[in-house]
């Protein structure tokens, strides 16, 4: 899994990512192919030298009319090849077909790079600054079999991320991490601004995540004087619950603070030396501060200064405060002691993975299993997608979430031939919930079938056409046609097989799916 169509590692949850290598060939590598690598030049006044056996290349760039390169040619169109490159004395670009074709990278040093060739047949390495003369030594090129996703666009790629079992609880970010501009530090009237620095001191579990907080509100007296740290939330019509641990910075001193509930009401809380869970619990009244703060005019009087240790806030539905969820951002949630998932965040407006051209043409069935959860019902919404629209393209299979939206929202599964029929829609599965989807198609037996968490959900036996499935069409992932129909939502796991599947295979693979998504039935 990279960051980027180039293929940069996706090391962290928060990072996008723009390939995903396809497992379904085992990814096989073909022959080095150094071997097929020659000299190309341009204009005048340039010259290349490469060798065959070691890939040690040289290469000379006076202008973009007037430059040599080495250049890969006779390689397979809609294909992905594996490129390292070491020791570039300077910037070196890599571009399909020749020196002027399409871009791919740019680097100096060593870089490994994943080039897709779509409709390109050569691979070309050259200067990328006038001027220069660069060495390099292209160190393998060798295909790399599969059907990969990637996303070329920076802003159209998901974010992987992770969740517990049972998913998040907690609405606060940045959790133990009170410094980070998320947490709202302010003041008014006469009070100062709160002062939050992280890893302070040890916490109940005896780790070094403590964060220390200082509050004033310099001799204010009056309600209009307080000092605060807060995060802004909204769980309208629901109960909430928060919670945090507390005690005062030296161990000795006593302070009487005010926890923020869901009405803005400042409930009176007396910080000791000794650790303390403190909760309030209030109906959500709308988008209001939750936090920690000093205020003048209170019944009892608050501290006038306020130094303390706090760890461990949790903001949640309902009324009774659960075990800690850690929210270093919204795409990183953890608990201790619980399993995590790993997973695609689609945000539902351009996120998506396409793949090239997928040859389905071996038979008129197939079967597709996705982990997923739906966040929204209020647009209708493609998961995965052979060709850019099944509704347009013969061959074609599909499978929603949402097909219907609102109150009705669904999820779907069409496989078609040469007549637009096949959709099998499934009752109401409102937003958001996480299932274990698998679709069957049979172009010839006009069968269509949806399975909903081990279960059939929704079939269809309109009369499809005939025909098999299409040997020329990507699939989408996320989005139809990389322009319409965004998910929102996550994707755990995506398996296709053209072909028909038995049912102890499909069982097997749902299972397997569900064990990644932490659904069970």
């Amino acid at each position: 899994m990279f960051q980027d169509s180039a293929g940069t590692t996706a090391a962290a949850v928060g990072q996008t990512v723009g390939l995903i290598l396809d497992k379904s060939k085992g990814l096989a590598i073909g022959p080095e192919l150094l071997g097929a690598g020659a000299p190309a030049l341009v204009g005048t006044a340039t010259t290349a030298t490469y060798n065959t056996g070691t890939g040690a290349a040289t290469t000379v760039r006076v202008d973009g009319s007037n430059l040599s390169s080495i250049q890969f040619a006779g390689l397979t169109a809609q294909s992905w090849y594996k490129v390292t490159v070491t020791g570039a004395s300077g910037a070196v670009v890599i571009r399909l077909t020749n020196s002027g074709g399409a871009f791919v990278d740019q680097f100096s040093g060593s870089r490994t790079v994943y080039v897709n060739t779509g409709a390109a047949t050569a691979i070309n390495l050259s200067p990328f600054t006038n001027g220069t003369s660069v060495s390099f030594t292209v160190a393998s090129i060798v295909l790399v079999s599969g059907n990969h996703a990637y996303q070329s666009t920076a802003a159209s790629r998901p974010i992987l991320a992770c969740h517990p079992t049972g998913g998040r609880r907690n609405q606060f970010v940045h959790t133990e991490a009170f410094a980070n501009p998320a947490w709202v530090k302010g003041g008014g009237g006469m009070g100062l601004t709160a002062v939050a620095t992280d890893g302070y001191a040890t916490a109940p579990d005896g780790s070094m995540t403590a964060s220390r907080v200082q509050l004033s509100l310099n001799g204010g007296t009056t309600s209009g004087d307080f000092s605060r740290i807060y995060q802004q939330y909204n769980i309208p019509g629901a109960s909430g619950v928060f919670s945090i641990w507390m005690r005062s910075t030296d161990g000795v001193s006593n302070y009487v603070v005010q926890m923020q509930d869901p009405n803005d009401f400042g409930n009176p809380k007396t910080v000791t030396g000794t650790w303390q869970q403190f909760t309030v619990t209030a109906l959500d009244s709308g988008a209001v501060n939750y936090g920690i703060r000093l205020r003048g005019g209170q019944t009892p009087t608050n501290s006038n200064t306020a130094d303390i240790l706090i760890w461990h806030p949790q903001l949640e539905d309902g009324s009774t405060a659960t075990a800690y969820q850690k929210v270093a951002s919204s795409y990183e949630i953890t608990e201790a002691g619980i399993q995590t998932f790993y997973h695609l965040a689609h945000d539902g407006v351009d996120d998506y993975l396409v793949t090239n051209s997928i040859d389905f043409s071996g038979s008129d069935k197939v079967t597709l299993w996705a982990g997923a959860r739906k966040l929204s019902d209020a647009s209708a919404a493609l998961l995965a997608e052979l060709s850019a629209s099944a509704s347009a393209n013969n061959g074609a299979f599909y499978i929603s979430a949402p097909e219907s939206t609102g109150a009705s929202g669904n999820f779907a599964f069409k496989s078609r031939g040469d007549n637009n029929n096949g959709l099998a829609a499934s009752s109401a599965v409102v937003a958001p919930t996480t299932v274990v989807l698998t679709g069957q198609g049979s172009i010839a037996a006009d069968s269509s079938i949806l399975r909903i968490n081990g279960a059939q959900a929704a079939t269809a036996a309109t009369d499809q056409g005939a025909g098999n499935y299409g040997n020329a069409y990507p699939l989408y992932i996320g989005r139809r046609g990389g322009s319409t129909l965004p998910f929102n939502g996550y994707l755990y796991g995506l398996i296709i097989r053209g072909g028909a599947s038995d049912t102890a295979a499909i069982q097997r693979t749902e299972r397997y799916l569900g064990a990644k998504t932490g659904v069970t039935w």
